[in-house]
C-alpha cells in the first residue's frame, strides 16, 4: 500500500469516527436540552396553573361564603357556578398534565364535595345556626383544598427540582463525553501516528544513517524495508545503486592500482634514466666548467667548450623538463618559496636573455617598475624557469624588432606586492585556433622551422607553476603583429633577503685565508674528479674516498673541512656514513653536503634535516652552486679576477693600444650596444697579436656585465690619449 493510501484512508477514518462520535454527542445534547426545556416550562405551567388554582378556589369560597351569609339569592349563586367551572377547567388541567397524582385526586373529591354542599345550600332556607355551620363546613373544605393545592404546588416543585437536577447531571455528563471524545480523538491519532507515520520516519531514518554510512566509505551499507510504500522502493533502489556504486568502486580501485603501478614504473624508470643521464652529464658539465677556467685554451677552444657546455646544459634543461612534466601530472611538483632578492633574479634573467637577443640581432628591453620590492618570498628556481621559458620562446620566434620583459606593481603594501609580468614580441603572432592548445604538453604552434629548437614542454610546464603559485598565463597574439604573455602574482615582501654578488664564476682565482680541506666522498670515479678539478685550482686540498666506509677512514686520519658525499654507494651508502659520522663525538661539527642525481627539489630539504646534512648540492654539478655553499658552509671570502687584475695591470701609457680606426670601430660598437660583435673583435685582436691581452682582457670582463658604457669611457680615454701623442 503507498503512503498516499494509506494515509488517506486512515485519515478518512479518523474523520469519520470523530465526525459520528461528535456528532452523536452534539445530537443527544441538543436533544436533551430541548427535553429539558419542554419539561421546565411545562412544570412552570403546572405551577402557574396551580398557583391560579388557589386563586380561584379562595374566589370560590369567598363567593360561597358570601352567598351563604349575604342570601343575595341567585346572583351569588350563579357566580359561584361560574368560578366553579373555572376551578374545574383548572383542576382538568392539572389532571391532564399530572396524572396519576393522589394530592390532585383527593383535591378533585373535595372540590366536588363542595360543589354538592353549594348544591344542597341553594334548596334549602338557611338559618343563623345553619348558616354559621355552613361557613364552618365551607372554611373546612376551603382548607382542605388549600392544602391539597399546597401539595400539588410542593409536588410540582419537586419535580421542577428533580428535573433541574437531572439535567445538571445529564449535562455533567455530556462535558465528561465531551472530554471522552477529545480522549478518543487523541487516541486515535497517536495509533495513526503508530500505524502510519513511526514506520516512515524509522525507515527515513535507517536509510539516511546507511546513506551517511556510505557517505563515509562504507560501501558494504544495504537497507532492509518491508513496508510495503514508496519507502520500500526507494530502499531498494538504493540498494542497487549502493551495489552498482561498489561494483564501480572495485573497479576503479582496480584501475587506480593498474595506474599506479603504471605511474610507479614509469617513475622508476625515470628516475633510473634520470640517474643514469645525470652521471655522465655532470662528467661533461664538470669538465666544460673545468676547461672554460683554463687560460691555456685559445678563443675558438674556448667556444668549443661553451659549445659543448651548452648542448650538456640543454639536454639537462630537457631532462629537467621531462621530470616536471611527470611531477605535475602525478602532483608531486612542490613550491619551494625562500626569500630573494628580485631585482637581482630579474637583471640575472635579463642579462642571459639578451646574450641570445644580441646573438640574433634584435633589441632586448627590459622595464621594470621603480616602485619594485627589492625582497621577496618566492619559489627562485621555478620563476626564473617560468621567465626564461617565456623569454625564449618570445626571442626564438622573433626575427626582427624587440622583446620586452616589463615587472610592474599593481598594487603594494609593507607586507604584500602584487606584481605584473608582462613578455611583449614582435614576431609573427599566434593563431585565434592556435591558442587553445598553446599551453597543451608536447604542443608546438607557429613557425615550423623554430619548432625543432623546443620540445613544446616549456609553456605546459610554466603553466602548471604559474598555477601552483596562484595565478594563470594568458596571452594576447595578432598575426604579424606579436603576442604579450603576462601574468600576476602576489608575493609577500620580505627583509631578510641575501644580496648576491655580481661577479662571474669564471672571475674567482681563489680564497683569502688559510687553505681548506674537502673530502668527495662518491663511487663514480669521474664524479669525483670533476669536483677535483673544479677546487684544487682555487686552493683547495681535495681528498678522495669511493664509499663511506672510507669516508670514516679518512675523516679519522684527515680531519677536512668540509664533506661532499654522495647517497648510493657500495659496502657503506651515503645515509650510513652521515648517520655514524653524526654520532661520532670527533666528526659530527663536519660539514656535510649531500649530493645526489636522483633526488627532487622537493625531497631535498628532507633529505638534508633527515639525514642531516647540511645542504643539498644536485648533480650535475654547477659551479656557481658549488661555490656559493662552500663560501656559505665555509665563510670564504674569494678573490675575483678583477681584483688581480688591479693589483698586476700596467698603466694606460704601458698599454699597447690597437690603432685609431679599430677602437673608433670598437667606440661605434659600444654605442649600439653590440656586445656580441666587441667580443669578437677583442678575441681577434688578442689572437692576431697577444701584446694586445692587457688591453682587450679588461674590456671582455666589461662586456661580461653588459657594462658599455664604461666601454665607451675607456675607448674615448684611448683615442684622446693618441690624439696627444700625435
Amino acid at each position: 500500500m503507498k503512503i498516499e493510501t494509506k494515509f488517506l484512508s486512515s485519515s478518512i477514518c479518523i474523520v469519520g469516527i470523530i465526525t459520528c462520535f461528535l456528532g452523536g454527542i452534539t445530537f443527544l445534547s441538543n436533544h436533551l436540552e430541548e427535553k429539558a426545556d419542554e419539561y421546565d416550562k411545562s412544570t412552570n405551567d403546572n405551577l402557574n396553573l396551580a398557583l391560579n388554582l388557589d386563586i380561584q378556589v379562595r374566589d370560590e369560597i369567598a363567593i360561597l361564603k358570601n352567598y351563604v351569609l349575604l342570601s343575595d339569592g341567585l346572583t351569588d349563586i350563579q357566580t359561584f357556578h361560574k368560578q366553579n367551572s373555572l376551578v374545574s377547567i383548572s383542576i382538568e388541567k392539572l389532571s391532564y398534565q399530572l396524572q396519576d397524582s393522589p394530592e390532585l385526586a383527593a383535591l378533585t373529591l373535595r372540590h366536588e364535595s363542595l360543589l354538592k354542599l353549594a348544591n344542597e345550600l341553594g334548596n334549602e332556607k338557611l338559618s343563623l345556626d345553619k348558616i354559621k355551620q355552613d361557613i364552618r363546613v365551607i372554611d373546612a373544605y376551603g382548607r382542605d383544598i388549600s392544602y391539597y393545592i399546597e401539595l400539588v404546588i410542593q409536588d410540582i416543585s419537586g419535580q421542577q427540582e428533580d428535573n433541574r437536577r437531572q439535567t445538571q447531571q445529564l449535562a455533567f455528563w455530556l462535558t465528561n463525553a465531551q472530554y471522552g471524545s477529545i480522549l478518543v480523538v487523541v487516541l486515535v491519532l497517536i495509533i495513526q501516528y503508530k500505524t502510519t507515520f513511526v514506520p516512515i520516519i524509522t525507515s527515513i531514518k535507517e536509510l539516511r544513517t546507511r546513506v551517511q554510512g556510505m557517505a563515509a566509505g562504507q560501501l558494504s551499507e544495504r537497507v532492509s524495508i518491508n513496508t510495503g510504500d514508496e519507502i520500500e522502493d526507494l530502499a531498494n533502489d538504493f540498494n542497487i545503486m549502493a551495489q552498482k556504486l561498489s561494483d564501480f568502486y572495485q573497479s576503479l580501485q582496480e584501475a587506480k592500482q593498474q595506474a599506479e603501478s603504471a605511474n610507479q614504473a614509469k617513475s622508476d624508470f625515470l628516475a633510473t634514466m634520470n640517474h643514469e643521464l645525470r652521471t655522465p652529464l655532470n662528467g661533461i658539465l664538470g669538465y666544460a666548467q673545468v676547461l672554460r677556467r683554463s687560460p691555456q685554451l685559445s678563443p675558438q677552444q674556448q667556444d668549443g667548450v661553451k659549445i659543448i657546455h651548452h648542448c650538456g646544459s640543454h639536454l639537462l634543461n630537457l631532462i629537467n623538463d621531462i621530470l616536471d612534466l611527470s611531477k605535475i601530472e602525478a602532483r608531486k611538483l612542490d613550491l619551494i618559496p625562500a626569500s630573494l632578492n628580485l631585482p637581482t633574479l630579474l637583471q640575472n634573467v635579463v642579462e642571459m636573455c639578451k646574450v641570445r637577443a644580441d646573438r640574433q640581432d634584435i633589441a632586448f628591453l627590459y622595464q621594470p617598475s621603480s616602485r619594485l620590492p627589492k625582497g621577496v618570498n618566492a619559489d627562485e628556481k621555478r620563476l626564473r624557469q617560468v621567465l626564461i621559458n617565456l623569454l625564449g620562446n618570445a626571442i626564438k620566434f622573433t626575427e626582427q624588432g624587440s622583446v620586452i620583459l616589463s615587472v610592474d606593481v599593481i598594487e603594494r603594501s609593507e607586507t604584500q606586492a602584487l606584481l605584473l609580468f608582462q613578455v611583449i614580441d614582435t614576431g609573427p603572432g599566434i593563431a585565434e585556433e592556435d591558442l587553445e592548445r598553446l599551453f597543451k604538453s608536447f604542443e608546438q604552434v607557429g613557425d615550423r622551422t623554430k619548432q625543432s629548437e623546443g620540445t613544446g614542454l616549456g609553456l605546459a610546464i610554466s603553466q602548471r607553476i604559474v598555477e601552483l603559485m596562484g595565478s594563470k598565463i594568458k596571452v594576447k597574439s595578432s598575426l604579424g603583429q606579436g603576442s604579450e604573455f603576462f601574468f600576476t602574482l602576489e608575493l609577500p615582501v620580505v627583509q631578510d633577503w641575501v644580496e648576491q654578488k655580481s661577479q662571474q664564476d669564471d672571475d674567482i682565482l681563489g680564497y683569502e685565508g688559510e687553505r681548506k680541506t674537502i673530502l668527495i666522498v662518491d663511487d663514480r670515479w669521474e664524479n669525483r674528479a670533476v669536483i677535483m678539478n673544479l677546487l684544487e685550482p682555487l686552493g683547495f686540498k681535495v681528498l678522495e674516498a669511493d664509499n663511506g666506509q672510507v669516508g670514516l677512514e679518512q675523516m679519522q686520519a684527515q680531519q677536512p673541512d668540509l664533506v661532499i658525499t654522495d647517497l648510493a654507494m657500495p659496502i657503506m651508502d651515503g645515509f650510513d656514513f652521515l648517520q655514524q659520522l653524526r654520532q661520532s663525538e670527533a666528526l659530527k661539527s663536519t660539514k656535510v653536503l649531500v649530493s645526489s642525481a636522483s633526488i627532487s627539489q622537493s625531497s631535498q630539504q628532507k633529505v638534508v634535516q633527515i639525514q642531516e646534512g647540511d645542504d643539498f648540492l644536485s648533480k650535475p654539478v654547477d659551479l656557481k652552486e658549488l661555490l656559493r655553499l662552500l663560501a656559505i658552509h665555509l665563510n670564504l671570502k674569494w678573490i675575483y679576477l678583477e681584483q688581480s687584475v688591479e693589483t698586476d695591470q700596467h698603466t694606460v701609457s704601458e698599454l699597447i693600444v690597437p690603432t685609431q680606426e679599430t677602437l673608433k670601430a670598437l667606440l661605434e660598437l659600444a654605442q649600439q650596444d653590440n656586445i656580441k660583435v666587441i667580443r669578437e673583435k677583442l678575441r681577434e685582436l688578442i689572437h692576431q697579436d697577444s701584446h694586445f691581452q692587457t688591453f682587450a682582457e679588461p674590456m671582455l670582463q666589461l662586456t661580461k656585465n653588459f657594462q658599455t658604457e664604461e666601454i665607451e669611457s675607456r675607448l674615448q680615454e684611448y683615442l684622446a690619449e693618441g690624439e696627444n701623442h700625435a
